[in-house]
Formats: structure tokens, C-alpha cells, sequence
């Protein structure tokens, strides 16, 4: 069975990117930096599920409301599939809350290391 995860590339004025440090209990990838986003819950069934999920799972991780601006791409990584919008913080600032160790703001050229799957390809093909 798939799980369907909504994800938030999420730029500053500067074009620098937002991303969460994944807590270290976590079970995929602890400690790796990634972008903010969630699973789509089972009984999640409603219209714009994809914008409802990601706007939760944001105020969950990083206390911050978004606003969705366009869908970037879709893509399979084993049982998951990710779905990646570009989204805008209307109100809040970032701290790292529910499964987040760190937030921080990277330019393109600073990008850690430890990056979760996918998420250099991302952030390179919308730069």
C-alpha cells in the first residue's frame, strides 16, 4: 500500500529555502534535513485533501500558515508517493515543533549533507 505525503518548498525573500532537520528518533532518515510536510491520513477524504494535509502538517511542524502557490512535481521513493507545492508563509515564524529539531533557511549553495531523498533535485530544478 502507498502513503501519499504532501510537501512544502518554501523560499524567503531571498530565494534562500526552508527546511526542517528531522528529529533524531525519527524512523526515516533521523537528523537528515528535509522539506516540512505529512502524510495524508486515511480518513482524509475531502476536496483539496492535498492543501488541507499540508497546511496542517506545516502548523504542526514549524507553527507557521501557508499559502499554496503552484504544484511543483510528483514523484515515487519505494511505498511513498511525494507530492511537492511552493507555498508561502502568510503568518507565523518558523520554529522547529512536532518531530523537528531545527528550521533553517539554506541557500542552494550552503545545502547540508544529510538531505533526505530528492530534496537537492527539487530545490535545483526550481531554482
Amino acid at each position: 500500500m502507498f502513503k501519499i505525503i504532501v510537501v512544502a518548498l518554501i523560499y524567503d525573500k531571498n530565494r534562500k529555502v526552508l527546511l526542517g532537520k528531522r528529529s533524531y528518533t525519527d524512523k526515516n532518515y533521523p537528523g537528515f534535513w528535509g522539506l516540512p510536510g505529512g502524510t495524508v491520513e486515511d480518513n482524509d477524504c475531502d476536496l483539496n485533501v492535498f492543501e488541507k494535509t499540508l497546511s496542517r502538517e506545516i502548523f504542526e511542524e514549524i507553527g507557521c500558515k501557508i499559502e499554496i502557490a503552484k504544484y511543483i512535481e510528483s514523484h515515487k521513493n519505494k511505498n511513498k508517493i511525494y507530492v511537492v507545492f511552493e507555498c508561502k508563509i502568510v503568518d507565523g515564524v518558523p520554529q522547529p515543533l512536532h518531530d523537528t529539531e531545527e528550521v533553517k533557511y539554506f541557500d542552494i549553495f550552503e545545502l547540508s549533507d544529510k538531505l533526505c531523498p530528492n530534496v537537492k533535485r527539487i530545490i535545483e530544478n526550481t531554482k
